[in-house]
C-alpha cells in the first residue's frame, strides 16, 4: 500500500500487487542504470555510492518530529477511502530529473516529479516494504542486493 498525499490535501490510498512490485523495483534500479553518466566498468559501484548517499541524505535532515507527525497522518487516513489497484507504473527520464506515475485501469492515479536522489529513496522505500511482507522479489542487479554488494578483502 502506498499512501499518496497530492499537495492539494488529496491522499489516496494505492494498492501494488507482488508481481508489480517487482518490476518497480527492477525497473527504478535499471533506470538509474541507464541514466548513469558513470564508466561502464565502474557504473554499479557508483550506483550503489549514489544510493547510500540518497539514503543517508534522507536520514541528517528528516526530524524525528517530521516523521512522528507523517506517522500519525497516515494512520489517521489509513482505511479513510478507497484502496485504488494500481495496474501499471510509467516512469519518464528528463533532464531535470523524473516523472513517476501510477497508472489504473482508465487514467493514472498519482504522479510524481522526482530527483535522482529521490528516485533512489523510492527504490528503496518500495524494496523495503515488499522485504518486510515477505515478498521475496528477486532483484536483477548487484548493488541493490545487500548480499552481493558486501565484500570482503582478507
Amino acid at each position: 500500500m502506498v499512501l499518496f498525499d497530492d499537495q492539494s490535501g488529496n491522499i489516496k490510498t494505492l494498492a501494488l500487487t507482488r508481481r508489480l512490485t517487482g518490476r518497480i523495483v527492477n525497473a527504478l534500479a535499471q533506470v538509474l542504470k541507464k541514466s548513469s553518466n558513470a564508466p561502464s566498468e565502474m557504473q554499479d559501484d557508483i550506483i550503489l555510492l549514489e544510493h547510500q548517499v540518497a539514503l543517508q541524505d534522507r536520514q541528517s535532515s528528516a526530524s524525528s518530529q517530521a516523521s512522528g507527525e507523517r506517522l500519525v497522518k497516515s494512520k489517521q487516513v489509513l482505511g479513510a477511502g478507497p484502496v485504488h489497484l494500481v495496474h501499471a507504473v510509467q516512469i519518464v527520464s528528463k533532464t531535470e530529473g523524473f516523472v513517476f506515475v501510477f497508472l489504473g485501469p482508465q487514467h493514472p492515479l498519482a504522479t510524481m516529479n522526482l530527483s535522482r536522489k529521490d528516485l533512489h529513496r523510492l527504490l528503496e522505500a518500495i524494496s523495503l516494504y515488499a522485504h518486510k511482507v515477505d515478498w521475496d522479489i528477486p532483484v536483477d542487479v548487484s548493488w541493490l542486493n545487500p548480499d552481493l554488494s558486501k565484500i570482503t578483502v582478507n
